[in-house]
């Protein structure tokens, strides 16, 4: 998945708003058990959502472009 938000809109929550609701519906059937974002490592209002939604941070690694992208993990509640 990838979004963005318009500059105007930003600070809102809707960010969030659409990653929880993602994630739900994930959830809903039971065959999700987790979900994985990768977002680059500056990308601080990214982290920001996937933390605040109970994502795990996990390592750092290179990706194909050069670029350091952090592995964020979220586990679904049993």
């Amino acid at each position: 998945m990838g979004y963005g938000v318009a500059r105007s809109q930003r600070g809102r929550g809707i960010a969030t708003s659409a990653v929880r609701q993602l994630l739900q519906f994930a959830a809903s059937d039971g065959a999700v058990q987790q979900v994985f974002a990768h977002i680059l490592l500056g990308n601080v209002a990214s982290s920001k959502v996937v933390d605040r939604l109970g994502f795990s941070r996990g390592h750092t690694f290179i990706d194909i472009d050069g670029a350091a992208v952090v592995h964020w993990a979220w586990q679904v509640s049993s």
